[in-house]
């Protein structure tokens, strides 16, 4: 088969962005020691990229307890286990069905736990706001001039009363190599139950909002703060979601000092 000009020189173009990605993804799988095939770590690191894992220090692990906090239907979770077999995660989805899926996806892996809490600071009982696009949930009510940005999706389709879990504390009873959490502005509420967990946690991966979303959510500046008073120094920040010269969100890593500089 022939190919034209065009296209010889879209395939130059791309055979040095498809070998620099390659080996980006091996040195990542050097850096955190992976135990996956070589395959796997070039596939798995850009996969890994659309949740931050990018963005830990090279020191730190994925071979020990993950806790994924807003797991949905385990994107993170599935990337998190491609990269490193080694590793067993907690996740944490309080949609039904989202956590119905869940458990069904990881039905065979024995590394994975599905808890069906909404992560909190402490027991009992809220009103989840369900969207239709399920990533949008939360136990806050949203800013109707910010959620308005985003094109469908947003809207809450029902409400329903939902556990929230024992602190995290509760919930982990050892040493955590990485906490993701992605609970749409109730960050402060998840981490102000997670002090003991905090302390012997390596890396937390947080979706900040550089812009209030929802009604008492906590952005950038104070989950900043409270990561920095945990003990915790930033380490990595992705190029943020912006929209219309807005600046909204984005991801961040919080190394504990064993893995910062």
């Amino acid at each position: 088969m022939r190919i034209g000009s065009a296209t010889r020189q879209a395939l130059r173009e791309l055979a040095p962005q498809a070998l620099a990605s390659a080996r980006e993804g091996l040195r990542y799988g050097r850096d955190h020691r992976l135990s996956c095939s070589a395959r796997e770590q070039i596939a798995g690191y850009r996969a890994g990229r659309e949740f931050g894992l990018h963005l830990l220090p090279a020191k730190a692990p994925l071979d020990g307890l993950i806790v994924d906090a807003g797991a949905n239907r385990g994107d993170f979770t599935a990337v998190v286990r491609r990269l490193e077999p080694r590793s067993r995660v907690l996740a944490i989805e309080p949609i039904p069905q989202e956590r119905e899926r869940l458990e069904r996806r990881f039905a065979d892996d024995r590394g994975v736990r599905v808890d069906g809490h909404a992560l909190s600071d402490r027991a009992g009982t809220a009103t989840l706001n369900v969207t239709s696009h399920s990533v949008h949930a939360s136990l806050l009510s949203a800013r109707e001039e910010t959620m308005s940005i985003y094109e469908g999706g947003t809207d809450v389709t029902e409400r329903i009363d939902v556990e929230t879990a024992p602190p995290l504390d509760q919930l982990v009873d050892e040493p955590v190599t990485l906490l993701k959490i992605d609970v749409q502005g109730h960050e402060i509420a998840a981490l102000e139950g997670a002090s003991r967990t905090l302390a012997q946690t390596g890396a937390v991966l947080l979706e900040v909002l550089f812009q209030s979303h929802y009604a008492g959510d906590a952005t950038f500046g104070e989950l900043h703060t409270f990561m920095q008073d945990a003990g915790f120094a930033l380490c990595g920040l992705n190029v943020p979601y912006h929209f219309a010269g807005r600046v909204l969100w984005g991801d961040a890593c919080y190394c504990a000092e064993r893995y910062a500089g």
